[in-house]
Parts: C-alpha cells; structure tokens; sequence
C-alpha cells in the first residue's frame, strides 16, 4: 500500500528511486531501532526522500501510534459563536491562550462549538479525533464530564467542578482583594455586580464578597448583591446611594461606566469601580479600569499540561488547580466621597 504524504511522493517512490524495499524505506524514515540497515543504504534513501520533497505525514503517524496529538476544547456558542459576543473578550483570550499552550507542547487544537442551531454532544468529542479535552464554560453539564471519562477520553475542566481534574483562577483570592481595596479607601456602601447563577466564578466571587463586608462590620443594607443593571439604578438613585461597585468582570465593570455617565455620576469622585479579568476594555475605558488579573496564560498551560500528563499515564489522581491572581490599581477607584 503507497503511504502518501504532503510532497505526493510516497514510500514505494522512494524505494523506486532509491533501489530498496518499501519496508527499508519506512524503516529508514521512522527512525525506527532494532532494524539492521547499512548506512550506505539508509543515506541513499535519505537523498531519495529528499530529491523526491518528502515529508512525513504527521496525522497519519499518530492515529498509527493510537494518539492524533491534538487537544479539543468545548466552549459555549455565547462565548465564541454570537456576533454580539464581542464583549466577552475573557472567554476569546483563554481559548487563545489554550492553543498557544497546546502548540508550546507540540499539539495541536480542534475547537468545539455548543450552537444552538448545531447542539454539541458528548459524542462528538471523543470520536478519537482528539487525545482529550478541555471543557470551558459548560456550565452545570455533569453529563458532559461523566460521558467523556467513561469513554476514556482525558478531560480537565475550567470553571466547573464535576470531574478529577480541574483548574480555575482563584476567585476568592481575587476578590479579597477587590474588596479590601474598597475598604481601605474608607468605602462602605459596596454594591456587587454579580455574574450569571449558573457560573462557579459568579457564585465565589460573591460569596467572598458578602463574607469579607460582613466581616468588615457592614451592616447588610450597604453590601447589596445585585444582578442586573436595573437594580444598580434603582440603588443609585436612593439618597444613600452607594460609593463603590465590585462588579463580576470587565465587561460588567464597562456597563457599569455607562450607567454612571447617564446618570451623571464621575468616576471616581462620586463613585468607585473595581473589575475583574484585566482584559483589554480595562485600559480602553477613562478612566482606566481598576481590576484584578486574571491569569488566562497561566490557566490555560495549567490545564494542557495537566491534560497531557493523564494522556500520557503520569497523572496520580483528583487534581484541583487555583491560579493566583493580583489587583491593577488604576484611575477608577479613589477616596470615599
């Protein structure tokens, strides 16, 4: 059988061309050990292959060896598919950052898409086409993480917390540090923009955001936990208005500048804010966004190098990574009025 390869030319043309068997020239070529071949021989076929522009097919050696090298990666549709998701710049810099981190690895990526119109399955991603999978975003789906460990696919989870392997940036660390900035600049009257219910990262932050107010003797009238832009309104137009506002990302904290503009409140005389993921709306905002790191880089090689390492049998059992993040401090955040 020709095996063919990107050039066209196949191993029965370099066996032609070089006066030896096809099976000398897949020995030769494979670099494969333990198979007796003259040098004279083996550089003949080298200048074989070389005259011919062979080159190895890369896919085809793998799938031969039960491995594609390849990593796939679940997002959400509103993530990555919706022309109106331009604004979840979070989500777009991680799967950026995961295939930057696979290719560092010598792997590649194959990028799965849970559309509406094309509902995504389990099935679909452990056909073999990848060696494992990274799942981001997939909320409140166990069925997704139990149908790929049983099918025997290697899988590691960012934010959610079904599986054995999982990483997550540390949302409780991060929010200490948004909200201890706040009080240190003698706020008190702290709202919380949280995220969506169905998000680990949306119930951590706002989980250590009420604890640390509470813990800080703030009466539970002033640390409100609100959910939609509506609800910040109606506080801000209270004579106690709030101060300060924590929100759940960048793009909360940028939703969040324009309802003070309309209601003709400056940032940050009247009114602090404090972001989180430091993505590139952090610094296109003015005043330029106060907001804690959020470590895309650093998840995404935690979480292919934790993926690689069960692909390969050198993972020892239940893994649970939390990345450290810091704050930004910039101009959107000032003394209490």
């Amino acid at each position: 059988m020709k095996k063919q390869n990107g050039s066209g030319a196949t191993t029965q043309d370099i066996a032609r061309l070089s006066g030896v068997s096809t099976a000398t020239v897949s020995y030769v070529l494979s670099g494969r050990k333990g198979v007796r071949i003259s040098q004279q021989t083996r550089e003949r076929v080298l200048e074989a292959a070389k005259r011919l522009h062979y080159r190895r097919n890369a896919l085809a050696t793998a799938l031969r060896k039960g491995r594609t090298n390849t990593l796939g990666i679940v997002a959400p549709y509103s993530v990555v598919g919706q022309p109106s998701s331009s604004h979840l710049v979070y989500g777009k810099d991680l799967i950026l950052a995961l295939t930057f981190a696979a290719a560092r690895l010598g792997m590649g990526v194959m990028l799965y898409v849970d559309s509406p119109d094309s509902p995504l399955t389990p099935e679909h991603v452990t056909d073999r086409r990848v060696d494992g999978v990274v799942l981001s975003g997939i909320y409140g789906v166990r069925e997704w993480v139990d149908s790929i460990v049983s099918s025997g696919t290697s899988c590691v989870e960012i934010g959610s917390t079904y599986g054995e392997y999982q990483v997550h940036p540390d949302n409780a660390l991060g929010s200490r540090f948004a909200v201890e900035h706040l009080l240190t600049l003698g706020h008190r009257r702290i709202v919380h923009w949280r995220g969506p219910e169905s998000a680990l990262a949306a119930k951590e932050r706002s989980d250590t955001f009420s604890t640390l107010m509470a813990g800080a003797g703030v009466p539970e009238p002033e640390r409100q936990v609100v959910s939609s832009a509506e609800e910040i309104e109606r506080l801000f137009l209270l004579p106690e208005r709030p101060t300060a506002i924590f929100t759940y990302n960048d793009n909360r904290a940028v939703d969040a500048y324009h309802l003070l503009h309309k209601l003709g409140l400056r940032i940050p005389e009247d009114v602090s804010i404090v972001g989180f993921d430091n993505d590139i709306r952090a610094v296109s905002v003015l005043p330029p966004l106060t907001t804690v790191q959020n470590p895309v880089d650093e998840i995404a090689d935690s979480a292919v190098r934790l993926l690689v390492d069960q692909i390969e049998g050198g993972a020892s059992g239940r893994e649970v990574v939390r990345i450290p993040n810091h704050l930004v401090a910039r101009e959107s955040t000032g003394p209490v009025p």
